[in-house]
């Protein structure tokens, strides 16, 4: 029964947008629930269905290769609802799901039916959520207690992102917080005050719009 999060609410505003500009509002964990998405089935001539060896983030695949391709309005009505539970998809990520995001990164570089500049934006956009992601998952291991989880994710990090300082700053945490409960509940109390924020701003943007 509480609001936890609504992403189209943070958007700049309401109305048309235009590919490629509607793809790339998507990103940076702000593309709409697909629960709350009215699609034109004609959009399946030109982008095919779900590709389900994304695997979890496969909802965001889909947006982003229709809005790509074609214009979409967006309303900050309430449309929609979902429920956010522990044994959800997403709250069971761990680092393997960037092999989806890659994936999903393939199939819109692939597409020679787009603007090479925009495939090169959004390439470089990918990327960015893609390392945010695992810090993600770094932090909600922790939180969880699913050290291994969190382990697995600060390794990709530094595999593929070191230069980072969001990545420096990730693994730091892990290695502290992997030896010292009192670092993991600190972290928890942290997390709960970013999500309590982010859920207010939400609310405050849902009443504004």
């Amino acid at each position: 029964g509480r609001f936890l999060y609504a992403p189209l609410a943070l958007w700049p505003r309401a109305g048309r947008y235009d590919p490629p500009a509607g793809a790339l509002a998507m990103l940076g964990n702000r593309h709409p629930t697909w629960t709350g998405i009215l699609f034109r089935s004609t959009v399946l001539d030109e982008v095919g269905t779900m590709d389900a060896e994304v695997g979890s983030p496969a909802d965001l695949d889909f947006e982003l290769r229709v809005a790509a391709r074609f214009p979409f309005v967006v309303t900050f009505d309430p449309c929609a609802a979902y429920l956010n539970h522990a044994t959800s998809v997403s709250a069971g990520e761990d680092a393997t799901v960037i092999a989806g995001y890659r994936r999903m990164a393939s199939n819109l570089a692939s597409d020679d039916r787009l603007a090479a500049e925009f495939r090169d934006r959004l390439a470089s956009m990918l990327q960015v959520q893609m390392r945010r992601k695992l810090i993600e998952i770094v932090v909600k291991g922790l939180c969880a207690e699913r050290v291994d989880v969190a382990g697995a994710a600060a390794d990709a990090l530094a595999a593929g992102y070191a230069d980072a300082f969001e990545t420096r700053l990730a693994i730091a945490t892990f290695r502290l917080c992997r030896r010292s409960q009192t670092a993991r509940s600190l972290l928890r109390a942290v997390e709960r005050s970013r999500l309590s924020i982010r859920a207010a701003q939400s609310r405050r943007a849902t009443r504004r719009h």
